[in-house]
């Protein structure tokens, strides 16, 4: 059989590492990737069911003996192949009834490859669903690995929830509104970012965290205490070996700058970017120091994207908790790291300006600058 591939496109890659800083750092250290692809409908569909639930090289094996036997991996002869050949191929016999149900689809005119390419996205999970064998897992790798489909991501998927886990630095895996509230940074191009999570597992980065990998000039970094003077008051910021550790509005300045490091200098320069209305993302490690419940808050409150707002009932149904919003609220108050963790874009539910640490003043002044700069 002929091998094709999922091909990542230059757009895709430039509009990550534009959206998500942390993912485009990722995108860099792996480079451009490329993934095999079966263009055929049926094909995959097949394919899909041989490999559910098993380890990837018996499933090679398995499928290996399937095309030897079939010959022509087409509806018909799929069909008309004996039930004993197939289950000599290794297949259970459960296996065996779902590839015939494919079959006999394709077969009746339930399916066909007109029919599927004209669909979308939604509209073809919803109708592969309808035969027994296919999840809305397996429809959703079939729009990734055989229709080419740019903007898929499977909350299903261990792999993918794992990957958003590591990447975004979270205690527990993420919720689907956490991973909805990232893709959304992403999209229209999830395909993309979901082939890089992916292969976070394939190269067994999960040992080492995200920002230690993502962020080596980290070593050379140690405590140390600087000022920013910010169009709306001074900033006192705090960085260290394991990131930026605090960034809030003071008075005044309660000591002289610390050590100009490689760091703080980036704080300073991505700052300034923000304020001029050159920057919309930040691309700096963060050393979040808390709970593991404000952690994730805090992680929500990143996904929050760039000139927008969210209520506090919003954000608690993001970390997967829609009843904890005075608890997100206490978290969202205690976060140490203004402006780059933006606690300023949560608002009330009915659209009013809430508590704001460095006063109401400042956060008046931030999401005015973001509407006027988005």
């Amino acid at each position: 059989m002929e091998s094709s591939y999922y091909k990542i496109s230059e757009d895709a890659i430039a509009h990550l590492k534009k959206a998500d800083s942390k993912l485009g750092r990722l995108i860099g250290m792996f480079g451009v990737l490329e993934r095999e692809v079966i263009p055929d409908p049926f094909t995959a569909l097949v394919q899909s069911i041989v490999y559910q639930q098993l380890a990837y090289a018996a499933a090679n094996t398995i499928w290996g003996r399937f095309l030897d036997k079939a010959e022509d991996v087409s509806p018909r002869n799929v069909n008309d192949t004996p039930d004993a050949v197939l289950r000599a191929c290794g297949l259970s016999g459960t296996k065996v009834q779902y590839v015939k149900n494919i079959a006999q689809a394709f077969l009746d005119g339930r399916l066909s490859d007109e029919m599927i390419m004209e669909l979308g996205d939604d509209e073809i999970v919803d109708e592969l669903v309808k035969i027994k064998g296919i999840g809305t897992w397996t429809a959703q790798m079939f729009l990734i690995f055989c229709l080419g489909r740019e903007d898929v991501f499977s909350y299903g998927d261990l792999g993918l929830r794992r990957g958003v886990q590591w990447l975004c630095g979270l205690e527990q895996e993420p919720s689907e509104a956490f991973c909805e509230a990232v893709c959304a940074r992403w999209s229209p191009h999830n395909t993309a970012a979901s082939l890089y999570l992916w292969e976070i597992t394939i190269r067994s980065s999960f040992a080492v965290p995200s920002s230690e990998l993502l962020y080596e000039s980290l070593e050379e970094e140690m405590m140390n205490t600087g000022y920013y003077d910010s169009p709306i008051g001074t900033l006192e910021i705090v960085t260290t070996d394991k990131g930026l550790e605090k960034m809030e509005f003071v008075q005044k300045q309660s000591g002289e700058n610390g050590k100009d490091s490689p760091l703080m200098r980036e704080v300073k320069a991505q700052l300034k970017q923000y304020f001029n209305g050159e920057r919309r993302v930040f691309d700096l490690p963060l050393n979040l120091v808390g709970t593991p419940f404000q952690r994730t808050v805090w992680q929500a409150l990143c996904t929050i994207p760039f000139g927008q707002t969210r209520s506090y009932g919003q954000l608690a149904a993001t970390v997967g908790n829609a009843k904890a919003s005075r608890a997100v609220g206490g978290a969202n108050n205690r976060n140490k790291i203004a402006i780059v963790v933006p606690c300023h874009r949560v608002i009330g539910a009915n659209g009013n300006l809430t508590g704001y640490a460095g006063g109401l003043d400042k956060k008046e002044w931030l999401l005015a600058h973001e509407a006027a700069k988005k």
